[in-house]
């Protein structure tokens, strides 16, 4: 096997080769990967854990999460979202007045790609709440769809805050 440096990861030949390795986990575990040595172990390591993983097929128990909202995006919007009441306190972007509505309309449309799906995500469990509980659950709706309105009117309101 030839040894090569792990710089050589950069090069579009290296990459297009360990990632039609990885994207083929059939292959991996059957024959020794075909790279340097770095790649080698990175391949390797790639075989031996995709057996940990939960398929979409497989029912197990770290695939029960798997339509729950993610924490990390919503943590990210957060932070953004406080970017954009203080502008610049979160990010390093020095905002001037001429650059304020720029500033704005980046912050406001990557911390929507961020949290509309978790949004999305977590209408289905709407029925859990205390209020559903009492008053029973709420009419079925598009989570899709929902997840729009939900955003629309939080944006609607931001200016109060």
């Amino acid at each position: 096997m030839r040894t090569t440096r792990t710089a050589e990861l950069t090069t579009p030949r290296a990459r297009h080769t360990l990632a039609a390795s990885m994207t083929a986990p059939r292959n991996l575990g059957r024959r020794p990967c075909e790279l340097g040595e770095a790649e080698h172990h990175i391949c390797d390591a790639v075989s031996r854990l995709l057996p940990h993983y939960a398929h979409p097929d497989v029912d197990r128990a770290d695939a029960v999460l798997a339509g729950y909202p993610n924490p990390v995006p919503v943590i990210a919007a957060l932070e953004i979202y406080i970017d954009i009441m203080l502008p610049g306190r979160m990010s390093h972007e020095s905002v001037g007045t001429d650059d304020l509505a720029v500033f704005l309309m980046r912050r406001l449309s990557h911390a929507w790609r961020l949290l509309r799906p978790e949004i999305e995500r977590a209408i289905p469990f709407r029925w859990k709440g205390e209020a559903a509980r009492t008053e029973g659950p709420p009419a079925p709706v598009d989570p899709r769809e929902e997840s729009y309105r939900v955003i629309g009117k939080f944006y609607e309101q931001l200016p109060q805050v």
